[in-house]
């Protein structure tokens, strides 16, 4: 506590904190990204790729109605039932693993 006081005086140490948070938190929100995508390969090959990363830059273009933490994940439960609704049309077919 006396320690986070004392280093707080000096505003370089308060900008680094700042930094060091955002770069885990810009980290994090990548990993949540790559992780969704890895997902959609397994789903769908390509097409779960591109339906995946399309709603992703979809919400990036539209001023990211969804946080940025949450848009992969929601575009992974989306990618899927739309693979499986193109699957129940037969329009699909999964990829073998």
């Amino acid at each position: 506590s006396r320690l986070g006081k004392l280093l707080s005086v000096f505003p370089s140490v308060r900008d680094s904190s700042e930094h060091l948070r955002n770069a885990i938190t810009e980290t994090l929100a990548l990993a949540i990204l790559f992780g969704s995508l890895m997902a959609a390969n397994t789903m769908g090959g390509g097409l779960g790729i591109l339906v995946v990363g399309g709603l992703y830059l979809l919400n990036e273009a539209m001023g990211r109605p969804v946080v940025r933490m949450a848009a992969a994940p929601a575009a992974v439960i989306v990618g899927g039932v739309v693979l499986n609704l193109l699957y129940w049309l037969d329009l699909f077919t999964p990829v073998k693993g």
